[in-house]
């Protein structure tokens, strides 16, 4: 994965990202609130060779013999036996094998002392428990090793380090469990933006689009939904990247191939605003004093005749290829000089046999006859087999592309038809996904 694809991964799983770092951190805290704290009280055993057993002289054999028996007594020493002996000094309602699970000892390297380390919900009892081993231990040891009748203790054990009362719970505190948290959930937040990234099938910028070899026309920002009026014009950003599109379509001096004059602006799926990019990317063209038609072909969603202001049933592009209306009649005027021919009234059945007709095929000739550019707007492609045929009689195709909805397994199915169909790709416009500006729009035709 590139470094330009972790950045993206991570820009698009923000907000997953900072959902687990929250409930990792929610749990921390709920897991520090409710868990039981314990406490550790600690001593310190020292095991030594009695005098009176060796004749008052403790040897360097005697030394080095208890060191070899010393981790022998600290097995010993957390036995569920001895925390059967201090369960019954300090009177507790513990077992045995409790008090042995409340221990831990360690052998210091090279030393026969013994550190005894006790946890218990309670500091009073755990110290208690922690102080009471050593006399325990030293009667269980006599108990095992000293010879029957002897009058000494072989080994003698003394408590060099008594345990103190512990006043604060072991750790984690609650800071490091917040901490954590936190790290555990950024961890799973990044790798669900990382899986997130890699099942992605969605087409997100320009560069994709040029890697699956379709011609970038633009990237234009999404529209406004609020605005619904003919009189408005797109948003400042979004009309500058249309006029940036107008002039990759329009006919200029020098030119190598002509200039497409009736465009059908596709979209592979409903998902992408084919509607809204034909009405403005028309607009463009009328300001830029074109002759400009725009066709409203997806008779099943009609949408022209409401920014026009008229009633959503007005008489259309459907009423002339069933022969009802004159083509001149069905013409309607619109923002700076802009011809609109509208959808009309949706066909009860029999729609898709209109638009792959001859009738629809002489419409085009008729209008683009009289037009410097004709924009045609069919339904999705995915939702009516009439959109394919469209694309035969027009001079170019647009792709509308949704970046973040259109899949590359729908790019490449269009594509792949458009060839086979001879239907001339001029390019892709990629919607990107973020959010139009909130910011007043100031009124501009075109």
């Amino acid at each position: 994965m590139t470094f330009r694809e972790i950045s993206r991964a991570l820009r698009h799983g923000a907000l997953p990202i900072a959902l687990c770092v929250v409930l990792g951190v929610a749990l921390a805290l709920a897991w520090s609130l409710l868990r039981t704290p314990v406490y550790v009280a600690e001593s310190q055993l020292f095991l030594g060779a009695s005098e009176e057993a060796d004749e008052g002289v403790v040897t360097r054999q005697d030394t080095a013999y208890l060191q070899q028996r010393m981790q022998s007594y600290a097995a010993v020493l957390g036995s569920p036996l001895l925390g059967e002996r201090v369960a019954e000094r300090l009177d507790l309602e513990l077992t045995g094998a409790e008090v042995a699970g409340e221990m831990t000892v360690e052998v210091p390297a090279e030393t026969v002392l013994l550190t005894v380390r006790v946890s218990d919900p309670s500091p009073e009892r755990a110290q208690d428990i922690a102080n009471a081993v050593g006399d325990a231990f030293s009667a269980l040891l006599a108990e095992l090793e000293d010879a029957p009748g002897a009058a000494v203790d072989t080994v003698q054990v003394s408590t060099i380090r008594p345990a103190a009362l512990p006043t604060t719970p072991t750790a984690p505190t609650t800071a490091v469990l917040l901490t954590v948290g936190a790290l555990l959930g950024l961890a799973v937040g990044v790798a669900v933006a990382f899986l997130r990234e890699s099942l992605d099938d969605t087409v997100r910028d320009a560069d994709e689009l040029s890697a699956a070899g379709v011609p970038v026309l633009g990237v234009v920002p999404p529209r406004d939904r609020r605005h619904r009026d003919a009189t408005e014009g797109p948003a400042p950003d979004r009309g500058e990247a249309l006029r940036r599109i107008r002039a990759h379509l329009g006919d200029r001096p020098g030119r190598r191939t002509p200039a497409p004059r009736t465009v059908t602006v596709l979209g592979t799926t409903a998902r992408a605003d084919t509607a809204a990019l034909g009405w403005d990317l028309a607009r463009v063209f009328a300001a830029a004093r074109l002759r400009t038609v725009l066709v409203e072909a997806d008779l099943w969603s009609p949408g022209a005749a409401g920014l026009l202001g008229l009633p959503e049933q007005t008489p259309g592009l459907a009423e002339v290829l069933a022969g009802r209306l004159p083509l001149q009649e069905a013409l309607r005027p619109g923002p700076n000089g802009l011809r609109v021919l509208p959808a009309g009234r949706a066909p009860e059945a029999g729609g898709e046999d209109l638009l792959d007709g001859p009738r629809m095929a002489e419409v085009l000739t008729r209008v683009s006859g009289d037009a410097d550019v004709t924009i045609v707007v069919p339904p999705p492609l995915d939702r009516r087999s009439g959109a394919a045929s469209l694309t035969t009689l027009s001079d170019g195709v647009v792709l509308a592309v949704r970046a973040g909805s259109t899949t590359r397994r729908e790019l490449h199915d269009v594509t792949s038809l458009l060839d086979t169909l001879g239907a001339p790709l001029v390019g892709a416009v990629l919607e990107s996904a973020d959010r139009p500006s909130r910011r007043p729009v100031p009124h501009r035709l075109g």
